[in-house]
């Protein structure tokens, strides 16, 4: 009787750490704006094996912070390299109109697009980004 309730107190127990495991990389998906089909678990799978699936795909999810990271990380550094060649800071801003895409002055004007526009906003809001920032910068999203 003791070994029946032991195995049954188990298995309500990772019963419940799959369930916060499942939730966990739900939550994820939302946070970093990934599919979340990409990253589910078949539920036929039992006990340990489900726990070591839903482990491995927070481990995935873990992967895209850290790329998105890299990913973030390359881009200032070639933006940082183009400032010191440069010898000045650079400022974004939309082209009027009439007036052509270019860079003169550490100015550099952009094609006024949506994708240009969105570009132009998320730089201000991301001004001084932390890694977590970095995570759900919409331009490293895809």
């Amino acid at each position: 009787k003791t070994e029946m309730e032991r195995l049954t107190k188990l298995r309500a127990r990772q019963g419940e750490e799959v369930k916060d495991l499942r939730a966990k990389v739900r939550k994820e998906c939302k946070r970093l704006h990934v599919n979340e089909s990409d990253f589910v678990v078949d539920e036929s799978l039992e006990g340990g094996a489900q726990f070591k699936a839903l482990t491995q795909q927070l481990q995935r999810l873990d992967g895209v912070v850290a790329e998105r990271v890299d990913a973030v990380l390359a881009a200032r550094g070639r933006i940082r390299k183009l400032k010191d060649k440069l010898g000045e800071n650079l400022e974004f801003r939309l082209a009027f109109d009439g007036e052509l895409p270019g860079s003169e002055g550490g100015v550099v004007v952009l094609e006024k697009t949506a994708e240009n526009e969105k570009f132009i906003r998320d730089l201000a809001e991301f001004k001084d980004p932390g890694n977590k920032d970095v995570s759900l910068f919409s331009r490293c999203i895809g």
